[in-house]
Order: C-alpha cells, then sequence, then structure tokens
C-alpha cells in the first residue's frame, strides 16, 4: 500500500515522527495510463479491498477505458486517456471515491431484482393462453422449425380449450393464470382428453411431451414458480397393438344391424371411413369445404394436424363417398353451414365433441365390445383395407394425412399393417 510521504523536517531530532501521521496509510495507488502493445489502452489503478472482504487481502487492481480504444485519432487518443487519469486521480485524492461502495451498490440492486423477480413470479397474472404464446414466441427466434412450432401449437392448444371447455361451467371453474397449473390438472386433462378423443398411446405420449418441453422452458425463464411435470411425475404410455381396434368383416357384419337403427350415426362412419380424417376433424367441416366438381374436401390447417408450415390438407372424394355427399344435397345450404349439426342434417352451430361417441357408446355396450374399437378406428380400419387391397402406401398416406414417411410407417406398424407390397403376390417356391 502506498504511504503519505513525510516531510525530513516534520520529524523531530530524536528521530520519531509527528504522532498524527504515523500509521496514516492511503488506500490506493494513483492511477498510470498504460499502453499495451496489442492496442489495447486504459487506465490503471489498485485499491484497498474492505475489511470485511477478509478473503480478498491487498489490492485490487482496476483496469479503466471508457470507450478510449474506439477513437481512431493516434492525437485525440491521446489526449483522451490522459484526460481520464487526471479524472480518476482527482476522483481518488479529492472526492473519496471508492470503487467497492460502486460494487456494493450493483451487487445491492442485482438481489433487489432478483427478489423482486422471484416476487413477480409467485404473483404472476399471466394467463396460461399468453404464457404460451410467449414460449412459442421464444421457440420461433431459436430459429426453431415450422414443424416444430406447428407441433407445440397443436399440443399446447388442447390443453388451452380443453381448460376454456372447463371454464365454461362456473361449478366446474378451473384456473386462468399459467401459475395455478397443478400436476393433477394435467393429469386430469391428459387423462378426459385422451378418453374422449380416443387417443392411442403415441398421441397420449406427444401431448405430454409438448406440455413437458412448455413448463420446463417456462420453469428454467423463472415465468413459473413450481413445474407441475419436473422429474417425470407424469408418465407415458406403452403403445399397445389393440388401441383402436382394427374392424374384421366379421365384426361389421354384427355392428351394422346396429348402426342401422341410428342412421346419422351410420352416415358420420361412413364419412370417417372414405375420408381417413379424424374424428375431430369431420365436425368442423363447412359446406364451403367440400368441392364436387374437383371432387375434394379442403381441411383447414386450423382444423387438421398437418399445421401452418404444411398448409391446409386435401381429401380426394371417391366414388362412394361422392354419391353419400350427393344424397345428403349438401350444396343447398349456406356455404358457412357445417356439414354435421344437432338438427342432423348440415347446420350453423358445431356439433359438441362427445355428440357421436354418445350415440356409438350403447351400441358397444349391447354388443359387449371391446372398448377399443372406436369410431376412430373406422379411419385405421380404411388404411388397413386399402393396404391390404394392394393400393400404392404413398397415395394411402397422402389420404391419411401423414407428411413424412417415417410417421406413416411408424403408424402402420402400430395398426399392423402390411406396407412393402411387393412381397403381396407370388414369391419363390419352398
Amino acid at each position: 500500500m502506498a504511504v503519505f510521504c513525510v516531510n525530513e523536517n516534520s520529524v523531530h531530532k530524536t528521530g520519531k515522527r509527528r504522532t498524527k501521521f504515523r500509521n496514516m496509510i492511503c488506500p490506493y495507488k494513483l492511477p498510470e495510463v498504460k499502453r499495451y502493445s496489442n492496442n489495447d489502452w486504459c487506465v490503471e489503478y489498485w485499491y484497498a479491498y474492505p475489511p470485511d472482504w477478509k478473503e480478498y487481502p491487498g489490492l485490487k487492481r482496476f483496469k479503466v477505458r471508457e470507450g478510449i480504444n474506439y477513437i481512431k485519432d493516434p492525437i485525440k487518443k491521446e489526449t483522451e486517456i490522459v484526460n481520464l487519469c487526471r479524472t480518476i486521480e482527482i476522483a481518488l485524492t479529492k472526492l473519496n471515491y471508492n470503487p467497492f461502495d460502486e460494487i456494493e451498490n450493483v451487487k445491492s440492486e442485482k438481489a433487489k431484482k432478483k427478489l423482486q423477480e422471484e416476487l413477480d413470479v409467485l404473483n404472476s397474472k399471466d394467463t396460461i393462453p399468453d404464457s404460451f404464446d410467449w414460449f412459442l414466441d421464444k421457440k420461433r427466434k431459436e430459429n426453431k422449425g415450422d414443424r416444430t412450432i406447428d407441433g407445440y401449437k397443436s399440443f399446447l392448444k388442447n390443453f388451452i380449450l380443453w381448460i376454456d371447455k372447463r371454464n365454461s361451467n362456473p361449478e366446474n371453474k378451473q384456473m386462468i393464470y399459467i401459475n395455478d397449473v397443478l400436476t393433477e390438472t394435467i393429469e386430469s386433462y391428459l387423462e378426459e382428453t385422451s378418453e374422449e378423443n380416443e387417443w392411442q398411446p403415441r398421441t397420449y405420449n406427444n401431448n405430454l411431451k409438448g406440455l413437458i418441453t412448455a413448463f420446463n422452458y417456462l420453469h428454467k425463464k423463472k415465468k413459473i414458480d413450481i413445474n407441475p411435470l419436473a422429474d417425470g411425475v407424469i408418465e407415458t404410455r406403452t403403445s399397445r397393438a389393440e388401441q383402436n381396434k382394427y374392424y374384421s368383416k366379421e365384426v361389421r357384419e354384427i355392428i351394422q344391424p346396429k348402426l342401422n337403427t341410428v342412421p346419422y350415426l351410420s352416415l358420420f362412419i361412413k364419412w370417417i371411413y372414405y375420408t381417413c380424417a379424424r374424428t375431430n376433424e369431420i365436425p368442423r367441416l363447412r359446406v364451403s369445404d367440400i368441392d364436387l366438381n374437383l371432387r375434394k374436401i379442403r381441411v383447414s390447417s386450423e382444423v387438421g394436424k398437418t399445421g401452418e408450415h404444411v398448409g391446409d390438407r386435401t381429401i380426394p372424394i371417391c366414388e362412394e363417398l361422392y354419391d353419400i355427399i350427393l344424397k345428403m344435397n349438401i350444396k343447398k345450404y349456406p356455404s358457412n353451414y357445417f356439414v354435421f349439426s344437432r338438427a342432423l342434417k348440415p347446420g350453423d352451430k358445431i356439433l359438441p365433441d362427445d355428440f357421436f361417441r354418445d350415440l356409438y357408446r350403447p351400441i358397444k355396450r349391447a354388443l359387449n365390445l371391446d372398448r377399443n374399437y372406436t369410431i376412430y378406428s373406422f379411419k385405421h380400419t380404411r388404411v388397413v383395407d386399402l393396404l391390404a387391397a394392394g393400393f400404392p402406401s404413398q397415395k394411402v398416406m397422402f389420404l391419411t394425412g401423414h407428411t413424412d414417411w417415417a410417421s406413416f410407417q411408424k403408424y402402420c406398424r402400430e395398426l399392423g399393417a402390411v406396407i412393402d407390397e411387393q412381397l403381396k403376390g407370388k414369391t419363390i417356391s419352398y
């Protein structure tokens, strides 16, 4: 440490210094201009660590640049570095400047900011949709692919729709803020939605994984205080071959007489079978989505599963479905009407998701059918029937709405369907 210089005249003849100067220690070394060979110029000074910083004895070196190295003119740069050195010297000697006071202030501000952030999280009033929108926006800025973003949107939208549906009943009102979401809430959502929509284990797992990704990210970024999906608290389901069973010819012959007693349900099932559409897509079709001239059905990306990056999906109208549509006389109704409604004909009100499931349930119960025989199974049955009849896999894949070959193969394996047409005919004799 630098010691105040004491003139010899201030010392008694006995050689002892005056008492008032004894042990007076300066806590700093005066600043110096440093011009390093790599053109890094700075003002350097040293200052003693505070007494309560016991783990740091001695002096700490400080380097101050204040943008000096951005100056290209050498004369101006020299002038500015000298002025900076003088300024720091005045601050130390005349103004009792202590750089550690500034450090403590910064630390204190950081501590306050962190505490405030924690309080903000605890008192967060971010709604579930707002939080999910924030998550999706962050993922877009991370340059995640359109397909990935669309997947997240689909899974998160399913959860939001379930929350909205629950909130529509005042006696069963659920949370609206992201910090109110509990593990039990997500478990209820997955169980109820899985049962209502007859999800396969793969669909269940994909929705769960989408929520896990979102909530993990929200927790990491301190948007929520507690992560309801931490550490695998909800387990994925094992894929089972019997899920959404294939309707064999024998089973269909048993079911058909019962279906004939509920004509509107039978009609809906034929639409599922011939279009290979999902059970939540057909009720959302409008009259304007049906083009009989070009023989195609448009499934909006908002309704379907393909996502915005792929856009609307087109389903070809086969001869059998064409005849059904003509008999329904759909085109006489306003273009904004839904193809199916409670009036048992096209109408302006969308059907609830469980409308046809409720009609089918008594039939299954009367025939003692396995729970895995679902309305959605008729879509899978169509896929198996087409592949077994020799239709090209690529055309069947287009019909199902799968956008890549790998996912279509996985889908067919779960159905136990044949994909390789080359081995179906006559091969090599034994």
